[in-house]
């Protein structure tokens, strides 16, 4: 295992629970009342649910030290034993990863009913996050508070958080406006500390599942299949009363370990697309520049009349997609190291192979590409977004290590798509309106890129796609 130290990029952010006081979540059911916007600042409460009048920031961020010799320290030690216990029970299906040592944490929080959080740069799904907690309210109080884990955090503040409290686990995911509680599928989920409290805490997440231990005991929970884990992580506190500190949480001991050969440091929500960092944008009126180059595209395979403002391309006629050739391409040069391309395609796959979406090329073997695509063989299902990592040095389509992160969308035909490069790193989003994005996933890509663009592929029936335009930007 790789050992790496981050210090925590501090973001503060409050929700809402204030329905927790009030009854609590029903099982996989969305509450009677709508969960409150998300600020970093001054958050708006329901009613009833006092309104913060400012967001503290911790008074210091702790900074790693001189990096130890992690191999040979207890804390290590201990921490691969968990590693081994949990591929044992099949909560990770190898102990081989990336292994971070995280700086101690300690804060305070007062605003009853409402939970903060403060993200580090990794993006990850599979994951197992181990820590010892200790943690106190400022008075009595019968409302859940405690320490948490936040982890699958998305652009539009989509994400799965997980607390433990005196008296139970609280698992939770947010999509939209709704906060949901995550079910249980085997153990109790429920505790008995005093106040204070303290104790060992572990999070595994495993495709769609998740495994809570509390000092050895474990609860398994079933996430849900429509809502992506793959996002940022970051540690929470849920408050339980507006006295003195409200309530306080410290976690020491603090080890963050994903699968793979290298670490995915990113930060998803530094978002570049804005005006200032706008380099180029193409929206198919009538024209377009003469630095894009058509690859192996026929004279009438594409046209910006049959849907003004739009590039109209058919898909390339073959008896077999899979294997009938490269597929056709339009494409810029790349003069950036760092960059970030965005486009809206309207396309409705419905055979297997028909794709159209965004790429990073080298050449036929290397490319990324972020696609709306039809795929129903394996686990694919049928019509979604894919992100397809393509090089003879990464596992290839029909390899069980290959990744392309589908996802189905509410959208069968109108999407937009964004495909970050931070040099060897992929980073790929969709949005429904262009202004909320959702992460897709992450790639290592060791191709060596020369142009990006668009990439429309093959079909063995008539099929077309509309692109509205296509936007570059830089990133800083």
């Amino acid at each position: 295992m790789n050992k790496h130290f981050s210090p925590v990029k501090i973001v503060s952010i409050a929700v809402s629970l204030f329905l927790l006081a009030c009854g609590g979540f029903t099982s996989a059911l969305p509450t009677d009342t709508p969960a409150p916007s998300i600020a970093s600042t001054n958050t708006k409460a329901p009613t009833n649910t006092p309104k913060p009048t400012s967001t503290p920031q911790p008074t210091s961020t702790p900074k790693p030290s001189a990096t130890p010799d992690v191999a040979a320290t207890q804390q290590y030690g201990e921490f691969f034993t968990l590693m081994q216990t949990f591929e044992e029970k099949g909560y990770v299906d190898s102990t081989d990863g990336s292994v971070y040592e995280l700086s101690p944490f300690k804060e305070d929080w007062a605003q009853i009913g409402w939970f903060r959080w403060w993200t580090y740069d990794f993006v990850g799904s599979d994951m197992v996050f181990n820590a010892h907690f200790k943690w106190s309210t400022a008075s009595a109080t019968p409302d859940t508070s405690g320490c948490g884990v936040l982890f699958g955090l998305q652009e539009n503040n989509d994400y799965y958080v997980v607390f433990l409290d005196k008296s139970r686990i609280l698992f939770l995911m947010k999509r939209g406006e709704k906060l949901y509680e995550v079910g249980k599928t085997r153990g109790s989920g429920r505790t008995n500390f005093d106040n204070p409290a303290e104790a060992d805490f572990a999070l595994a997440v495993k495709d769609s599942n998740a495994y809570v231990s509390v000092n050895g005991e474990v609860t398994e929970y079933t996430l849900s299949k429509d809502q992506t884990t793959q996002g940022t992580f970051a540690v929470t506190i849920l408050s339980g009363t507006n006295s003195d500190y409200g309530t306080r949480c410290e976690m020491t001991d603090m080890m963050l370990w994903y699968p793979g050969d290298e670490p995915l440091v990113v930060s998803p929500s530094n978002d570049v697309s804005s005006s200032e960092n706008l380099v180029y944008r193409e929206d198919f009126d009538g024209t377009f520049n003469s630095d894009w180059t058509w690859i192996r595209a026929d004279d009438d395979q594409w046209n910006l009349t049959d849907n003004p403002g739009f590039l109209h391309v058919d898909l390339t006629g073959t008896s077999d997609p899979f294997e009938g050739g490269p597929d056709t391409l339009f494409l810029r040069w790349i003069e950036e190291e760092n960059f970030e391309i965005t486009t809206r395609v309207l396309f409705e796959p419905k055979r297997n192979f028909q794709r159209t979406g965004l790429v990073v090329y080298e050449d036929r073997d290397n490319f990324v590409g972020l696609l709306r695509a039809y795929a129903d063989v394996g686990d694919n299902p049928g019509n979604a977004i894919y992100f397809d990592n393509i090089s003879p040095n990464v596992p290839s389509y029909d390899d069980p290590d290959y990744e392309n992160f589908h996802t189905q969308i509410s959208s069968p035909s109108d999407v937009y798509l964004k495909l970050r490069r931070e040099k060897n790193t992929y980073i790929g989003y969709y949005s429904l309106d262009g202004q909320s994005w959702t992460l897709i996933g992450v790639h290592k890509s060791p191709i060596e890129p020369v142009s990006y663009g668009l990439l429309i592929g093959k079909s063995d029936q008539s099929i077309s796609a509309d692109f509205d335009y296509f936007e570059l930007f830089s990133v800083p």
